[in-house]
């Protein structure tokens, strides 16, 4: 079951094509963050509300853990269940730019780590163990206190 609450979808427009109601071998393309198969129109109204979009975020040893619903089955070889969750890490500090206008906050550079999920659940204990391990990496490469830190 997810975690927060699925915001109100607003009904599509009239001129949506109904064919964006994809599946992929009669499997769902699309799903919301308890599993459900969900269509385009959906989707969308989901993926841009970003309390729904973000699982969990921790800024720990100089980075950022990044978990998130992404909502498009990543399974690509569709062997097992969709994988609709993602963790990645990335510097901590994002940049200012503009995007199409519009100024955005961006991380330059994600770091070389990227796992997907099936489940909310999978995805925020994954999230939790690479927080853990973060911090277990950072606390031993500063060693043990010198007489006097506190």
């Amino acid at each position: 079951m997810t975690m927060v609450d699925k915001p109100p979808i607003p009904p599509a427009p009239a001129d949506f094509p109904e064919s964006y109601q994809h599946t992929r071998s009669g499997r769902p393309y699309y799903y919301d963050r308890d599993g459900v198969g969900i269509s385009m129109w959906e989707w969308s109204c989901l993926f841009e509300n970003y309390d729904y979009k973000v699982v969990r975020k921790t800024r720990v040893a100089g980075v950022e853990v990044s978990t998130v619903w992404l909502g498009i089955d990543h399974n690509f070889l569709m062997e097992g269940p969709p994988l609709i969750f993602e963790t990645m890490i990335f510097e901590a500090e994002p940049s200012e730019t503009e995007i199409f206008g519009r100024k955005a906050m961006v991380h330059e550079e994600a770091l070389d780590f990227q796992e997907r999920y099936a489940t909310e659940e999978e995805a925020l204990r994954r999230h939790a163990e690479v927080v853990e391990f973060l911090t277990l990496r950072k606390d031993a490469e500063s060693g043990p206190p010198e007489v006097g830190d506190h």
